[in-house]
């Protein structure tokens, strides 16, 4: 007879499928409002990016805002982040070359806010259930750390998002975050999918799919910093998100960093690549990411999961390699140290590939260690 838990798992299957829907898994046609459009590269002022978003967010429409360009280069920020407020569709020029439009937070501020509740609460399965969906596009050079008073300070170098985020053939890139996210951050949706329980607590962080995007080059780092309470968590290197969808994309060389840092609770520094709850990773790659740094910590320290961390994972077509763990824990009395590859306690992989990943050598983790679970299932598996 099947216990608690596994219906309890079986039941987080449901979600995730509904979400392969959402990711453009299962091919749909959007209906969207009639478009803005930027022909300008200027921070602001007319035909300017912030100006459609700013007149996007000020129309009203039941379809999500479409915002096109007409002009191809780079835009950099100078007058803060763009703030998104209304479920919007941002869509590069050129689906064979995301560069032609590149948005920079010039290292002084993070690129994009999308603010909260604007999916379609509780319609998971529809292609059109997001808050934002940026299309087409390169964002890179923003700076989470330099934003101090939004729902989630320093976290989200690039993005920071309250709603569903979906990047269609896109690119993340030399963004950096405190904490959380170093380019992506997105907080507070599908907390209700579950039930208080097993899995609750990994759904926090939201809803993250990528398609065709590559996240790439990004940092979340807790440095210099002295902290008296806790618990603390250092999570997502790349991206951090209760539940992450990725198919045909590349998450690499991201990395969560600890320096100089004293804890006098718990830290949990996971996810060099990508941290969620719930992941579902298909025909992608992650790879070269990194958790590493030293800590002082006196309660409880968890260092897992150097390329993608979290604990709900199905994994399918994927590889995931050339992922570390390094660093020294200080003081701490009681650490875990693992899953240089993949940390899930429930995992599920087929006809996917792990190796060449790495983890200092513990008396919990031996240093051929390449994923940990309770429960694992594999299947036509390289491991």
């Amino acid at each position: 007879m099947p216990s608690h838990r596994n219906k309890r798992s079986a039941h987080a299957l449901r979600p995730l499928l509904a979400a392969m829907a959402a990711s453009g898994f299962i091919s749909s046609q959007l209906a969207l409002a009639d478009p803005f459009y930027v022909s300008s590269l200027a921070d602001s002022g007319s035909g300017s990016l912030r100006q459609a978003i700013l007149d996007a967010n000020a129309s009203g429409s039941n379809l999500p805002h479409s915002i096109t360009f007409t002009t191809a280069g780079t835009i950099t920020l100078t007058s803060g982040e763009l703030d998104i407020t209304q479920r919007m569709v941002i869509t590069g020029p050129n689906a064979n070359n995301p560069s032609q439009i590149t948005i920079s937070g010039g290292g002084n501020s993070r690129v994009f806010n999308i603010g909260p509740g604007l999916g379609v609460s509780g319609d998971y399965g529809n292609y059109d259930n997001f808050g934002a969906r940026l299309e087409n596009l390169v964002i890179t050079n923003g700076n989470g750390k330099a934003v101090s008073t939004d729902p989630a300070p320093g976290r989200g170098g690039c993005i920071a998002s309250e709603s569903s985020l979906m990047l269609i053939n896109s690119v993340v890139t030399g963004c950096t975050a405190a904490d959380m996210g170093g380019g992506i951050y997105v907080a507070n949706n599908f907390s209700d999918i579950y039930d208080p329980g097993d899995f609750a607590d990994a759904l926090i962080y939201g809803g993250l799919s990528l398609l065709q995007s590559t996240v790439t080059g990004n940092t979340a780092t807790c440095q210099n910093r002295i902290e008296a309470g806790g618990p603390y968590a250092c999570v997502g290197g790349g991206a951090s998100a209760g539940l992450l969808v990725s198919k045909y994309s590349t998450v690499s060389n991201n990395a969560v960093i600890t320096g100089n840092t004293a804890f006098a609770d718990s830290l949990t520094q996971s996810g060099g690549g990508a941290f969620a709850g719930i992941s579902l990773v298909v025909d992608s790659t992650i790879s070269g990411n990194s958790l590493s740094g030293n800590a002082d910590i006196d309660g409880d320290f968890w260092r897992t999961g150097g390329g993608l961390g979290g604990y709900f994972s199905l994994i399918y077509g994927s590889t995931i390699n050339g992922n570390t763990i390094s660093g020294n824990t200080g003081t701490s009395t009681n650490n875990v140290i693992g899953g240089g590859g993949l940390w899930s306690p429930i995992v599920s992989m087929v006809q996917s590939t792990v190796s060449g990943n790495s983890v200092p050598p513990t008396p919990r983790a031996p240093a051929s260690s390449c994923r940990h679970s309770t429960r694992v299932a594999i299947r036509n598996t390289v491991a």
